[in-house]
């Protein structure tokens, strides 16, 4: 979200938050501060952020949250929220069961934590989500909601029924 028309067209919609690409590597990376914000929860969305990064866009976005979706650390994690007084979702990249467990350092850390499809690089894939190691096994589902799962990262090309028939499933 970079362009102030193109946000107000999304806040329109009334989302409950709006992410901002902070992160280089990305086409969508947001560097000018938007001739518009919204009024929604901002969220700032990293990957292996420093301290610095995160403090220059939390004041260029006046952002409420950050989301990491690199190899950040459950200590660094704890850190950046304590000194930066954002709330954090850290996203856990998901292939298989066993990688739901990996969400385990970041509960009473993480406000929120996001499943999210694995793939060779960071961000999106624009592959579809294979919600199966989080659905279809009781094991799995007894995971997520010991560990408190909030959520499912979505792209445009994942079956929104598949979110919308088991969110009941994810809520604490």
């Amino acid at each position: 979200m970079r362009d102030g028309n193109n946000i107000r067209e999304i806040e329109a919609a009334h989302p409950s938050m709006m992410g901002f690409i902070c992160w280089k590597g990305s086409s969508r990376n947001v560097t000018v501060k938007p001739s518009y914000l919204p009024n929604c929860i901002r969220v700032g969305v990293f990957v292996n952020p420093s301290e610095d990064e995160i403090l220059r866009a939390k004041e260029m976005l006046n952002l409420n949250y950050i989301q990491l979706h690199g190899n950040e650390s459950s200590t660094l994690c704890k850190r950046i929220k304590e000194t930066m007084n954002l709330k954090l979702i850290k996203a856990i990249s998901v292939e298989s069961e066993s990688d739901i467990q990996k969400s385990e350092p970041y509960h009473g850390i993480a406000d929120m934590i996001v499943f999210d499809t694995k793939c060779v690089s960071y961000g999106g894939s624009g592959n579809k989500f294979d919600c199966t190691p989080c659905l279809y096994r009781p094991h799995a589902l007894s995971a997520l909601r010991r560990h408190r799962t909030t959520g499912l990262a979505q792209n445009q090309r994942m079956e929104s029924s598949i979110l919308y028939r088991y969110r009941h499933q994810f809520t604490v």
